[in-house]
């Protein structure tokens, strides 16, 4: 296996993960709304859920970099035009002339906020 194939290899594995952690998220949220008291209605419920299904969206949602930055400094995931590829990149802000400037290239086109890490684990 190259170091290409091997990093591709490594960036979807982190993807899943990365969802496989959201997905996670989504279902404790989901199973403590639905555990509390039976004072909230079906109706509360419903808009609790949609809530934590539309946050759970907005996460996952690859942001073009006319529509958004990221703040000046952010380590996110990005995707480089010249080489169609998704690697971690780090946003530095705007050179002169307005263009925005990354560490790794210049010619980024969409970006997503890296996951959080993971919890540390108990022995």
């Amino acid at each position: 296996m190259t170091n290409r194939q091997y990093r591709n290899r490594h960036l979807r594995d982190m993807e899943r993960i990365r969802k496989l952690e959201m997905y996670e998220q989504v279902v404790t949220e989901c199973r403590s709304l639905l555990s509390t008291p039976d004072e909230m209605s079906l109706k509360q419920h419903l808009i609790a859920l949609s809530t934590v299904f539309e946050r759970l969206n907005k996460a996952q949602r690859w942001i073009p970099v006319e529509e958004q930055l990221p703040e000046i400094g952010a380590r996110v995931w990005a995707v480089d035009k010249r080489k169609p590829k998704v690697d971690c990149n780090e946003f530095l802000g705007h050179a002169v002339n307005g263009r925005p400037v990354w560490l790794k290239s210049s010619s980024m086109t969409h970006w997503m906020p890296l996951p959080e890490p993971p919890k540390e684990v108990e022995k």
